[in-house]
């Protein structure tokens, strides 16, 4: 059947057609510029060893497909795990995990160390499979970022704030990894999208978007419990205010209406996540949750049993009452508050102290983006404040949305890097990138222009310079590594620079190799690589002969460890995290002198 035949003229189809392809050809820029971000994020990966916990997410998720069992899926709910883990759950020989006795002991770890023991090489390419999941979201946060600015303010306002978020450093070092924290980014930069549409445009379609993304933010880590809750207070505050979509109603039916909205929301997010956790071990009484064992983890270890028995909260509900969430989910509730109420971290500033300095993830911030994005956000910030441009009901939403999770983030007690507030990160760059255009469009000064278009460019001069160790990079305002890693170190160094250390080792051709180190797999994966590796204290010297490293962060945070070094200066530092020292008989015999 033919055009004609239905009635629809030939030359209106094809102006049609041409006018599709000319709104494609609009945004072929920010396509550019998403292919070659993802192109430097995926060339910073090769060479790069495991992270510390990226083997372990790559069981939870080989665990979900291959076994069918949720029950490793309480650190995070399984949506990120999931999808990083398909590939490999597609393409390789599927094994049977629940054999192997990392499985009947319930512990994750101990898993993920007998799956990389098994088979080295194989688990090498399922980690970079899910690696390249990880660009993927990378790459649709971008196009994201790009969309909402170019939505809101144009396309050179969604350029500048795709540059802001793909060339920036510390977006770039997880956007590797084979972890949540990326995933994280893009779910709650999904929601704040959807946040900003429903307080915008009225309709059915605000509401299913917004649905769909607290769906998102939720399954992807238990924090996406708060996201959705600063979501619904951003949009009270603005149905409150009368601002937006709820300008010309009453105070009542205004703000009825997102309670109501949010409130079916709620229950389809309940359902979602029954769903993700294939409805198993859920709607379980408290008392017959309490009788079943948790899955083991580090935080289980130091409480002295399972959490949700000894949960200030969890422990006081009445026993027969039925909690519709899964078992997993509630542990992993769990484990988080067990795990702010004791502290994670434990270094700032220069030295070892209590986790949870307020201070902690604003300097952070403040010392790992890129110079030019913190430029162009303060200038918006200082020219809200000087009431020298007055600030839209739109970037208030977003800005609103932001300044709960920075606010939220600074009560937190567990303090291990930035990658915990990079969700604030989309916002910043939105909001830099409004300050930039409008820098560009309303002063008329050489100057002006020329530092704006320097910020803007520096951010991705900036990756390139740093280019491929984006994990530990710190920008110029503090010196940058030198003094980035005595500001902070936990974070920094999360075993990515082993393989480094094993070509260090190897062409000093010294040998053994004492390592220090908490992480079994890292001595594995240096036995793997030919390096005779061996295991020792710190508080005891090693015999004479070969090498000792130590990591840094072991270095500074443990200062009554390795006394016999103290004096002197590592004899090489490998990747900036490193120290290496000589372990022959003439420098034991002058240290202890």
């Amino acid at each position: 059947m033919t055009t004609q035949s239905l009635g629809i003229r030939s030359d209106v189809v094809r102006a049609a057609s041409v006018s599709r392809v000319r709104r494609w050809r609009r945004h072929w820029a920010a396509a550019l510029l998403v292919a070659m971000i993802s192109a430097l994020a995926i060339a910073s990966e090769r060479g790069k060893s495991w992270t510390a916990d990226e083997d372990v997410h790559l069981i939870r998720g080989l665990s979900y497909w291959w076994v069918g069992d949720t029950r490793f899926n309480f650190a995070h709910p399984p949506l990120a795990n999931a999808l990083q883990a398909a590939p490999s759950a597609v393409l390789d020989e599927k094994f049977d995990l629940s054999s192997l006795s990392g499985w009947r002991r319930l512990s994750p770890v101990r898993l993920s160390h007998q799956w990389a023991r098994r088979d080295f090489e194989l688990v090498q390419h399922q980690v970079w499979r899910g690696r390249m999941v990880t660009v993927g979201f990378f790459a649709a946060l971008c196009g994201l970022v790009y969309w909402l600015g170019m939505r809101l303010w144009g396309r050179k306002t969604g350029l500048v704030a795709l540059v802001f978020v793909g060339a920036n450093t510390a977006m770039l070092a997880h956007a590797r990894l084979l972890t949540t924290d990326i995933p994280a980014v893009f779910a709650s930069s999904v929601l704040l999208a959807a946040t900003v549409r429903y307080v915008r445009q009225t309709g059915a379609m605000s509401w299913v978007w917004l649905c769909l993304s607290a769906c998102l933010a939720c399954l992807t880590k238990h924090s996406g419990l708060v996201l959705v809750a600063m979501s619904a207070a951003v949009v009270l505050a603005t149905a409150g205010l009368g601002k937006l979509r709820f300008s010309g109603e009453s105070l009542g039916p205004r703000v009825a209406r997102p309670l109501r909205d949010f409130a079916a929301i709620g229950l389809v997010v309940l359902l979602a996540i029954n769903a993700a956790y294939g409805f198993q071990r859920t709607g379980w009484r408290v008392d017959e949750l309490i009788a079943e064992k948790e899955p083991t983890s580090w935080l289980r270890r130091r409480n002295g049993g399972d959490l949700l028995d000894n949960n200030p909260v969890f422990s006081r509900l009445p026993p027969q009452l039925r909690i519709p969430l899964p078992m997993p989910y509630l542990v992993g509730l769990a484990t988080i508050a067990k795990q702010n109420s004791l502290g994670h971290g434990g270094y700032f500033a220069g030295k070892a102290r209590k986790p949870g300095h307020v201070a902690y993830f604003p300097v952070m911030l403040a010392i790992k983006l890129p110079v030019g994005l913190l430029a162009m956000f303060a200038v918006g910030v200082v020219a809200v404040l000087r009431r020298r441009v007055r600030l839209s009901a739109t970037s208030a939403v977003i800005a609103g949305f932001g300044g709960l999770y920075l606010a939220a983030a600074m009560r937190s007690d567990i303090n291990i890097g930035v990658r915990h507030v990079l969700p604030f990160v989309p916002v910043m760059a939105l909001l830099a990138a409004r300050s930039a255009t409008w820098l560009l469009e309303r002063v008329d000064s050489m100057r002006v222009r020329t530092a704006v278009l320097a910020s803007v460019l520096s951010v991705p001069g900036g990756a390139l310079i740093a280019f491929p160790h984006y994990i530990g990079d710190f920008n110029v305002l503090v010196g940058g590594p030198r003094g980035g890693l005595y500001v902070n170190v936990i974070g920094e160094d999360w075993g990515q620079d082993t393989a480094a250390l094993a070509d260090h080792v190897l062409e000093s051709g010294k040998s053994p190799l004492y390592y220090y180190t908490n992480f079994t797999l890292r001595r594995f994966e240096l036995s793997e690589r030919g390096v005779d590796v061996r295991k020792f204290s710190c508080k005891k010297r090693p015999p004479p002969g070969g090498l000792i490293a130590i990591q840094r962060s072991d270095w500074v945070r443990k200062p009554g460890c390795f006394r016999w070094l103290r004096e002197r200066e590592p004899d090489a530092t490998v990747a900036r995290h490193l120290y290496v020292f000589d372990n022959g008989a003439a420098e034991l015999s002058s240290s202890r002198r």
